[in-house]
């Protein structure tokens, strides 16, 4: 027998399986709306950050002057975040931009 990490044309072979046991809700919380990338150019971008599941390595960026390192970074960022509701709100208040702008820590949650 060979071990190897699966590779993209292993992964409709991968998911009947994989799925069933997501589906099941026993196992690790994966989002109930995790399903196959079908769409050829979102496969392509998410491909191009290396972030195809199953992903086997970190996904931290070694060195953060390469675009490419960040953009993996902040793409295993959003799939483990994408269903929060607040995802897309801004980060800090009025107040706190206003503090910030002035070269100080803003109060309250950062």
């Amino acid at each position: 027998m060979i071990i190897r990490a699966a590779t993209d044309d292993d992964w409709p072979r991968i998911w009947p399986f994989f799925d069933a046991i997501v589906a099941a809700g026993e196992t690790y919380a994966f989002p109930t709306d995790l399903t196959l990338i079908d769409n050829p150019n979102l496969r392509t971008l998410v491909g191009e950050y290396g972030v195809l599941p199953p992903e086997l390595d970190a996904c931290g960026a070694q060195d953060w002057s390469i675009l490419t390192q960040r953009m993996r970074y902040i793409s295993h960022l959003f799939r483990a975040y994408h269903e929060y509701e607040n995802i897309a709100d801004a980060p800090f208040t009025a107040v706190q931009v206003s503090a910030l702008e002035r070269g100080l820590i803003p109060d309250g949650a950062l």
